[in-house]
């Protein structure tokens, strides 16, 4: 079977892979700094892992495990931008918005957000317990071991709320960020599948569409990843007081700042 074309293999064909060159071209300013800024985000997980030997669950080792998990994210939004792939390069920009607020109530509330944190943990594992008991999952011994684990928890316990999170630290305002690219990217809305449609713009028409993105579709993209990772950055250079990399990291940014503004926002 011949795989070059997209209407065979999508976003995996050779005719994407061809074109890698070609959505760098569009944005080559912001993706030179985005590499940079990957570059930096490794050396400083190297930094900070050292930094924090400390507890599993202290707010500094949670705080580099964020960093950790941010920056695979951060990756994976870049492999799917230079292939001019949207929505799903938005969707991951949101957890880089997840994990800012995350470290941005570390940084501001450490104590009260590691009881959350911790609650948030065992509420989940609650919620799944008592859907394997609801559902009928298990049977015989496993299921009268589910019960008294069920039986165990705590009869109050609440998972994180995001928007509560925010408010937590200095970066409630990118709440609406956050609140953009769940609608835009990450649930299944309008708006979302409207990456799928193409509107005649005499309004005569519409037609199902592979949206493949442009120079304005991709600086928006990368914009947004740039709010979640870079938070996470300073924050965790804040809070274990690590400073070799913020004169790089200014600089970075204003790169950022001046490369040629996008016409289009999230």
């Amino acid at each position: 079977m011949n795989k070059e074309g997209f209407e065979v293999s999508g976003f995996l064909s050779d005719e994407i892979n061809d074109q890698i060159n070609l959505f760098h071209s569009y944005t080559k300013e912001l993706f030179d700094a985005a590499n940079d800024l990957n570059y930096l985000i490794m050396n400083l997980v190297v930094e900070a892992t050292e930094a924090a030997q400390t507890n599993a669950i202290s707010p500094e080792a949670v705080a580099v495990r964020l960093l950790m998990r941010a920056a695979t994210t951060y990756q994976s939004v870049l492999l799917l931008a230079e292939r001019g792939i949207v929505a799903d390069a938005r969707t991951l920009a949101r957890s880089l918005v997840e994990d800012a607020f995350m470290i941005a109530a570390i940084c501001t509330q450490p104590i009260e957000f590691m009881e959350l944190f911790v609650k948030d943990s065992k509420a989940s594992q609650k919620r799944q317990t008592a859907f394997v008991i609801d559902q009928k999952l298990a049977q015989g011994e496993a299921l009268e071991q589910l019960k008294e684990k069920l039986s165990e928890f705590e009869p109050r316990l609440t998972p994180f709320v995001m928007k509560k999170v925010a408010a937590m630290g200095p970066l409630e305002k990118q709440y609406l960020m956050y609140q953009r690219l769940s609608d835009d990217s990450a649930h299944p809305s309008a708006t979302a599948l409207n990456h799928h449609v193409y509107k005649a713009p005499d309004k005569s028409g519409w037609t199902y569409l592979w949206q493949v993105a442009g120079k304005d579709e991709t600086s928006a993209t990368l914009h947004s990843a740039f709010l979640g990772i870079v938070p996470v950055a300073i924050g965790v250079m804040d809070l274990l007081k690590l400073e070799t990399y913020r004169g790089d990291l200014d600089s970075i940014l204003n790169r950022i700042q001046a490369a040629p503004p996008s016409k289009m926002y999230v």
